[in-house]
């Protein structure tokens, strides 16, 4: 099988409502953060495939700030989550 036969080109970024979701949560980071993730939005997003999914499942954030916790930027509840319905 081709190497990317299925899968969305890298470099691609995410539709809406999670590229404004992303771009606020990166705009509020002071440093870099890491999120390891897994899930429907990692199989959605790999593969572009339809599947709705309000959060993203991450099995670690490696923060290089000790400020920018994941979770209470955007994390459920967060201001993030309640403007646009998604989180972390």
């Amino acid at each position: 099988m081709p190497p990317n036969r299925g899968r969305r080109p890298s470099g691609v970024e995410p539709p809406e409502p999670w590229r404004s979701f992303l771009r606020e949560v990166d705009a509020r980071l002071q440093a870099p953060l890491e999120l390891h993730c897994l899930g429907g939005f990692v199989v959605a997003q790999h593969y572009g495939t339809g599947r709705d999914t309000a959060d993203i499942d991450f099995l670690a954030a490696i923060a290089h700030s000790p400020q920018d916790d994941a979770e209470r930027l955007a994390g459920r509840g967060s201001e993030l989550h309640r403007r646009h319905g998604l989180y972390v």
